[in-house]
């Protein structure tokens, strides 16, 4: 009976981790592709689940609690003034304007086709935000998504996709 609740200990904490170490990637180049998997299955994911699917709003609050040192102390107010509630409901309106423009386009997420992703760092206040476009196809139509990603520590994490966009010809 030990072995059997040991196994199962044991199993849990290898599925969080993985789980864990799963949100992000180690390279700017890396977050199109993370991105247009997750994008890729938006069909089958709910709003909750993509919300807890991008960085959190607490752990951007734990990174700065743990880097103040090197952050400017506009970066720190900032962060520390925002609301999780507030932070959540930006978005869940995010998620909802993808899936209405989706709908509008008859456009079905399991049949895009990556194109190319494009992204630009930058330093604010001593984080690197990475901001870029993710091009794909949909029945030979081309379509854009904004991509964020912060790097915390060694990963890069997802931290929004807006803007869905069909790209006139």
């Amino acid at each position: 009976m030990k072995k059997l609740q040991l196994t199962c200990v044991s199993l849990i904490v290898l599925l969080f981790v993985s789980c864990e170490t799963s949100k992000g990637v180690s390279t700017a180049e890396d977050i199109g592709t993370y991105a247009f998997n997750i994008l890729k299955d938006f069909d089958n994911i709910t709003k909750n689940k993509y919300v807890n699917t991008i960085l959190t709003l607490e752990e951007v609050k734990d990174f700065v609690k743990q880097n103040a040192e090197t952050l400017d102390e506009r970066t720190i107010k900032n962060i520390e003034r925002q609301k999780s509630i507030e932070y959540k409901d930006r978005m869940g309106r995010d998620y909802n304007r993808i899936k209405e423009r989706a709908h509008k386009a008859d456009l079905t997420f399991a049949n895009i086709q990556f194109t190319d992703y494009s992204f630009e760092e930058e330093d604010e206040g001593g984080i690197k935000v990475c901001m870029g476009k993710l091009a794909f196809t949909h029945n030979d139509n081309p379509y854009t998504v904004r991509i964020t990603a912060v790097l915390l520590g060694n990963r890069y994490r997802l931290a929004r996709m807006r803007s869905l966009r069909k790209v006139e010809e």
